[in-house]
């Protein structure tokens, strides 16, 4: 014979299983629903600025510029183009391996690469985001990875000087001979 008692402790022990499938159910609906409106709020934030960036767009036209491009070309560009940018994540793991800490060189190559898709939604926001990025999945402070980014830009500025100076300089017997011919 089942006694009240007992019944009344089996049904609460019943509902508390029920509320914990429940609760489970809701965990993984809810982590679902958060990935995607990772996902989609980016991907409609995307479309409406593609709509409103080519709407007056000839499409014909382009197709006919795009059809008559040097394929080689822009192929042989878009390869030195990668390249450089891989030699940007291994140059910045250079930079951040003295902090002490060892950062996948994918992570950093995928970092970089993604900045210039974050640039094109919000300008200078890329290096920002680098940050980010690196810091969640490589567990590194910001502010040291900030620091990095800082030096990295400075390198790119005495860089740049560097060419422009040695452009400078080869060009300087050009400049001479045609104020030469001028006169």
């Amino acid at each position: 014979m089942i006694f009240w008692g007992e019944y009344r402790d089996d049904m609460a022990y019943f509902s508390y299983l029920w509320r914990r499938k429940i609760s489970k159910k809701n965990k993984q609906m809810s982590n679902l629903l958060r990935k995607s409106i990772k996902i989609l709020i980016p991907l409609i934030l995307g479309i409406v600025i593609l709509f409103f960036l080519y709407r007056a767009t000839n499409f014909r036209e382009l197709w006919g510029y795009i059809k008559s491009a040097n394929w080689w070309v822009l192929s042989f560009s878009l390869i030195f183009g990668l390249m450089g940018n891989v030699c940007r994540g291994i140059r910045w793991n250079l930079l951040i391996k003295p902090l002490s800490y060892q950062p996948k060189t994918s992570h950093l190559v995928y970092a970089v690469l993604g900045s210039y898709a974050v640039n094109f939604a919000i300008p200078r926001a890329g290096e920002v985001w680098r940050c980010g990025i690196v810091s969640k999945q490589e567990k590194i402070p910001v502010q040291k990875l900030v620091g990095t980014i800082v030096i990295d830009r400075l390198f790119d500025v005495v860089m740049v000087g560097l060419f422009m100076l040695a452009a400078f300089v080869l060009n300087v017997k050009v400049k001479i001979y045609h104020l030469i011919q001028l006169k």
